[in-house]
């Protein structure tokens, strides 16, 4: 389900890249000469250094593969440290995170990148991801941190709800920051699959009885 990178060839950019190199045409594909979202894989625990290394580029880069908008969107969760729980920040989809760009200017550059396994897809055709899922993702983010998800920040306190619809149908909002990675990571990858649309917000909510 996932792509190593572009089934032709792909050399990673050299120290000295200038541009960005004409990728196949891929059959039946969307308009890729537009900016769209996409989801990054990346190497185990490197999904930090993936996204700041596609946040910071240069003004020779930008000239050359255009802009890059990265979402990383992470959870609060507590894990034991010394026999304490502590409060941390994990990606909320473990070894994946989203980014918005054009593909004929800069997935080669994007997929090249040395945290980078590459980008998803299933089949020969690379996953766009919809608008509405990042919008939906950023809808339950913190106002401070909008890389924060935190579906329960906007509940009044112990208030209790289950998600009616979408990636996270059945499941309580307090629940989803708990879930094992891998689960979320499924999650993910089977709503991708599907191309059904993430619904996460109130009007898709219904109290817990």
């Amino acid at each position: 389900m996932l792509i190593r990178r572009p089934e032709v060839p792909v050399a990673r950019a050299p120290r000295n890249w200038r541009g960005a190199v004409a990728l196949p045409e891929f059959p039946m594909r969307p308009d890729y000469r537009n900016p769209n979202w996409f989801c990054v894989h990346t190497k185990p625990a490197r999904e930090i250094q993936a996204a700041a290394s596609l946040k910071r580029l240069t003004a020779s880069l930008l000239r050359n593969v255009g802009e890059i908008d990265v979402y990383f969107p992470r959870v609060k969760t507590k894990i034991a440290v010394a026999g304490h729980l502590r409060l941390v920040l994990r990606p909320l989809f473990p070894r994946y995170f989203f980014a918005k760009f054009i593909w004929e200017k800069a997935a080669r550059y994007v997929a090249s990148r040395p945290q980078v396994i590459g980008l998803v897809r299933f089949g020969k055709m690379p996953v766009v991801v919809s608008p509405d899922v990042i919008q939906d993702l950023l809808s339950w983010s913190l106002e401070s941190d909008t890389e924060i998800f935190d579906p329960t920040a906007r509940l009044e306190p112990g208030q209790r709800v289950v998600i009616k619809s979408g990636l996270f149908k059945g499941m309580e909002a307090e629940v989803i920051s708990h879930l094992n990675d891998r689960k979320r990571v499924a999650l993910l990858l089977d709503h991708l699959q599907s191309q059904t649309r993430l619904i996460l917000d109130r009007t898709h909510l219904k109290a817990v009885v």
